[in-house]
C-alpha cells in the first residue's frame, strides 16, 4: 500500500509538470495562446507558433514515453531474468548440500555400530568405535545446518511445508543417534575393562547379569533424567530393564560362555536393539522422502 502511494504521488507529479511546462515556456517567450484552438493552415502567427510549438511538445512527450515504456519492459524482463537465474542457483546449492547430506548419513558408521552392538551376547564381541561414530554424526550435523541456512535464505517460493518436514525428519534422526549413542556409551561403560579381556568369552554371562543390575537400580531409583510422568526423557533405554514387581529379577536360560545369566538381560537387551534398528530404518525411510519431495518441489517451482 505504501509503495502504491508512493508511485501515485510520482506519476501525478510527472502529468502535472508535463501541464504546466508549455505554459510557463509560452509565457517566457511572450507568445499568448490562443483562446479556442483552430486549425494549423490558419489563426494568426502568435497561435500558429503556439500550435507549432505544443505539437512539437507533444510528440516529444509521445516520444519519451514509447523510450521509457521500453526501459521499463526492458528493466522488468532482467529483473525477472535474474529472478530465474537465482532460483535456479538456489536449487542447484540446496540439491547439491541435500546429496552430500544424505551420502554423510549414509557413509556414517551408525549402521556398522548397530551391527557390532548386537552381537555383544556372543565370545568374538568387538566394541564400536565410539570416537569414530561420533565424528561421523558430527559431520552429518555440520551439513545438515549448511542445508537448513540454505533453505531459510532462498528465494524459491512455497518451500515452507516441505522444508519444516525434512528438518523434522533430521531432527527425529539426530534424537534417536543421540539415544542410541547413551545406550552404547551406558553398555559399555558397565561392562568396564573386562570388555577388553580375553576372559569376556568365558565371563561375559556374569558381566552382563552385573549390568542388568546396574541399569535396572538405577532405574528404579530413578536415577535417570524424567519428566512430571516419571517418563525417561533423556535415557530412552531405560525402559527396557524392569524389574519385576517383587524385586526378583527375572531368569533367562541363555547360556553365555558356559554360564546362564541369573538376569534377563539377554532378553532386554535384544529387545532395545531390535526398538533401534527398527526405528531408525523407519526414520531413514521417511528421511529419504522427505528429501525426494523437497527435491521435486524445488524443481517444480524453478522450472516453471
Amino acid at each position: 500500500m505504501k509503495y502504491s502511494l508512493k508511485n501515485i504521488l510520482f506519476f501525478g507529479l510527472i502529468a502535472v509538470l508535463v501541464a504546466a511546462v508549455p505554459v510557463f515556456v509560452m509565457e517566457l517567450v511572450g507568445a499568448n495562446p490562443p483562446q479556442a484552438l483552430r486549425p494549423i493552415s490558419g489563426g494568426t502567427p502568435k497561435e500558429q507558433t503556439w500550435i507549432t510549438f505544443f505539437g512539437a511538445y507533444i510528440g516529444s512527450i509521445i516520444g519519451a514515453i514509447g523510450a521509457v515504456t521500453i526501459m521499463f519492459l526492458t528493466l522488468r524482463h532482467g529483473r525477472r531474468e535474474r529472478l530465474e537465474s537465482r532460483r535456479y542457483a538456489d536449487f542447484l546449492f540446496i540439491r547439491d548440500i541435500l546429496d552430500q547430506t544424505m551420502v554423510s548419513i549414509d557413509e556414517s558408521p551408525v549402521q556398522e555400530a548397530l551391527d557390532r552392538m548386537f552381537h555383544l551376547l556372543e565370545a568374538d564381541f568387538r566394541a564400536p568405535d565410539i570416537k569414530t561414530l561420533q565424528n561421523g554424526l558430527r559431520k552429518e550435523r555440520t551439513l545438515f545446518h549448511r542445508l537448513e541456512r540454505a533453505l531459510s535464505q532462498t528465494i524459491i517460493p512455497n518451500q515452507q511445508k516441505v522444508s519444516n518436514d525434512l528438518k523434522k525428519c533430521f531432527l527425529d534422526l539426530f534424537s534417536w543417534e543421540d539415544a542410541f549413542c547413551e545406550f552404547i556409551d551406558k553398555i559399555l561403560d558397565s561392562c568396564g575393562s573386562e570388555t577388553e579381556l580375553s576372559r569376556w568369552a568365558t565371563r561375559r554371562a556374569a558381566i552382563l547379569d552385573e549390568v542388568f543390575e546396574r541399569l535396572s537400580y538405577d532405574v528404579d531409583n530413578l536415577k535417570y533424567m524424567h519428566d512430571d510422568n516419571l517418563k525417561p526423557v533423556k535415557y530412552s533405554f531405560v525402559r527396557f530393564f524392569p524389574i519385576s514387581e517383587d524385586g526378583e529379577k527375572v531368569s533367562d536360560s541363555t547360556s553365555l560362555g558356559g554360564k546362564q545369566c541369573r538376569t534377563d538381560f539377554p532378553l532386554a537387551f535384544l529387545h532395545a536393539m531390535q526398538h533401534y534398528q527398527d526405528s531408525y530404518e523407519k526414520i531413514l525411510g521417511a528421511l529419504n522422502e522427505a528429501s525426494g519431495t523437497l527435491v521435486s518441489s524445488l524443481k517444480k517451482e524453478t522450472v516453471s
